[in-house]
């Protein structure tokens, strides 16, 4: 597999973003949900998810994904999502939503496929 680096990006960066993804199971099953479900990968959402499969815990679910937004592997937005808090009353409430930028996505489809 060739990888294309950014103008300005370093080659030891893309190594250390791509060798968190490769490490183990948890953190390809999180590209991967977080690939087919851009709009709706929410901590909550990919932790319950996973752990319904088997991948990981909850804890080690939310450790890896601080892991991967560290390294830059994963941006995060905090966006307002509806919240039904009882049969009569329902507001929003932020979250924070999990991506893949454009660079990203290409090596990471290349990578789990």
């Amino acid at each position: 597999m060739k990888i294309v680096l950014e103008p300005g990006e370093s080659r030891e960066e893309m190594l250390t973003a791509l060798s968190s993804v490769v490490r183990d199971d948890v953190n390809k099953a999180i590209v991967r949900y977080v690939l087919e479900n851009e709009e709706h990968a929410y901590l909550n959402e990919i932790s319950r998810a996973l752990t319904d499969k088997g991948i990981g815990s909850r804890k080690t679910v939310y450790d890896r994904l601080v892991d991967l937004e560290t390294t830059g592997v994963l941006d995060t937005a905090m966006v307002k999502i509806p919240y039904q808090n009882s049969k009569e009353h329902s507001t929003k409430v932020w979250v924070k939503r999990y991506s893949l930028s454009d660079r990203h996505k290409a090596w990471a489809k290349r990578l789990l496929d």
